[in-house]
């Protein structure tokens, strides 16, 4: 789904496929993207990280190996197999890429985050983070961050868990701030919803990611009402899927920062 809005763009970095010899995929999850960047990189070792085990989904490639580990508080050689094997060593600046897509509703500390990546790259290598932006847009690109109750509602909801949601759009002064060069920002537009979309991949992917929010923000709400004890959530839940499943032409930001460790 990502991949139609992204014109089918993985990555941004520019870095040589045949040159790269070590990525690392943060956060990983089942591992698809990890899988895909292996496809990208074949002549690469390409590491999942995740702190819970990949589940075996599908069958793994030659050049992908899945670790478990804790990108904040873990060096390198505490990464480890399914097996509870460290592989690597302990030394820094082995990576030529450090990739890690939609960590926004995990990531406390986006400061330690960045300079850890800066840590682990070669001189010379590339961080590239993907996440979504935490704010709505509406049909004419107005912002409607702060002017709708359930929005404001599930913001603060986080905030009080420590996820300060809008703490990702300073991700590249912090890349600049840890070392980094050439350090850009790239933007896309998610659709909720595909009705105003007209090319049929687009209009599908939209589809795809509305039906996902009702999805995920149905369980986020029904956790914080659980966790809060707050009776409203229930209404701003009420909110969510009422207006996300009548009012067209509202979209999201995909956001794209990637940068460079200085030779």
């Amino acid at each position: 789904m990502l991949r139609v809005f992204m014109n089918d763009q993985q990555i941004h970095t520019p870095l040589d496929p045949d040159s790269v010899r070590h990525v690392v995929d943060i956060g990983c999850g089942t591992g698809v993207v990890t899988d895909r960047l292996a496809a990208m990189f074949p002549k690469a070792e390409v590491l999942g990280l995740d702190m819970s085990p990949v589940p075996k989904l599908r069958e793994c490639p030659g050049n992908v190996r899945y670790l478990s580990g804790n990108i904040l508080s873990q060096g390198p050689s505490e990464w480890v197999t399914e097996e509870g094997n460290a592989v690597l060593q302990e030394s820094a600046d082995i990576f030529d890429l450090t990739f890690s897509r939609f960590l926004i509703l995990g990531m406390r500390d986006w400061s330690g985050y960045i300079h850890k990546l800066y840590q682990l790259l070669k001189p010379g290598g590339w961080a590239e983070v993907q996440e979504i932006a935490p704010r709505l847009y509406d049909a004419n690109g107005q912002d409607l961050r702060g002017k709708l109750e359930w929005h404001n509602w599930h913001q603060r909801y986080w905030k009080s868990k420590g996820l300060d949601l809008i703490l990702v759009e300073q991700v590249p002064e912090i890349m600049k701030e840890a070392g980094f060069v050439d350090v850009q920002v790239k933007k896309y537009r998610l659709s909720v919803g595909g009705e105003g979309e007209q090319d049929p991949k687009r209009k599908k992917a939209g589809d795809f990611w509305r039906q996902d929010l009702l999805e995920v923000f149905t369980l986020a709400f029904s956790r914080a009402a659980k966790d809060s004890g707050d009776e409203a959530a229930g209404r701003m839940l009420d909110q969510f899927r009422q207006e996300t499943t009548t009012v067209q032409g509202r979209y999201h930001e995909v956001l794209v920062f990637y940068g460079r460790k200085p030779n």
